[in-house]
């Protein structure tokens, strides 16, 4: 039936993808972004469904209201991303977009503070923000999972001089950190958009004397599954 296949085809194609997300869960974290592949077939499903849905006015009144719910949603999500108020804690959902600049220049700040060369962190999402933010005067890298990045000489930190890895408190562990450098040394929190959750508190560790070769292999090459993330 015509009918049917327009809501299988969806599903077909986005089920291998569903099915490799639901063996990944077994053993490690699935990212809460991970799953935007199937929202498309999920639509496309939702729409098909409510055309054959049985005429009456349940079913026109969710034809009307549904694409003026999804534009005003959409609408006050991104007047909330443009908006400098924040709400209370977690309830913040764009409080991960929140505070970088500032952030950036507290990091800055106390690597100057500390002397340090060079600045770590094991998030690569957290290098991504600090790099676009331009405000960190020193070479950064990730220093776990070294095998995303190419490895350009100009960016090369000079690692004969401490370095401060920064990055979630939570992530952050210093036997991890003595696995890989002689010398490890707590340099104080630093807080993004306020610190009012666990995803906005930071920890610094003034590191020097790697032990192996972080640029190659990194500290360490990867981290047990959950620990991190």
């Amino acid at each position: 039936q015509p009918d049917a296949v327009q809501l299988l085809l969806p599903l077909a194609t986005a089920a291998p993808f569903g099915v490799y997300l639901v063996i990944h869960s077994l053993h490690d974290r699935v990212q809460g972004h991970w799953p935007a592949p199937l929202f498309g077939a999920f639509a496309i499903c939702a729409a098909v469904a409510l055309d054959q849905a049985p005429e009456g006015r349940l079913s026109r009144v969710a034809r009307w209201a549904a694409p003026g719910f999804g534009l005003t949603l959409g609408a006050i999500a991104l007047a909330l991303l443009a908006s400098p108020v924040t709400l209370p804690g977690r309830y913040d959902l764009t409080a991960p977009l929140r505070g970088w600049p500032q952030f950036a220049s507290d990091v800055e700040r106390r690597r100057a503070e500390t002397g340090a060369a060079w600045v770590g962190v094991e998030s690569y999402g957290v290098l991504a923000q600090l790099a676009l933010t331009d405000r960190i005067g020193a070479p950064m890298l990730q220093v776990i999972e070294r095998d995303r990045y190419d490895k350009v000489p100009a960016d090369h930190p000079d690692f004969s001089k401490p370095g401060l890895i920064v990055d979630l408190a939570r992530r952050m562990n210093s036997n991890d950190l003595l696995r890989c450098f002689a010398k490890v040394a707590p340099a104080g929190p630093i807080f993004r958009a306020g610190g009012a959750t666990a995803n906005e508190r930071y920890a610094a560790y003034l590191v020097s004397g790697p032990r192996r070769d972080v640029w190659i292999i990194g500290c360490p090459a990867e981290v047990s599954a959950g620990v991190w993330r």
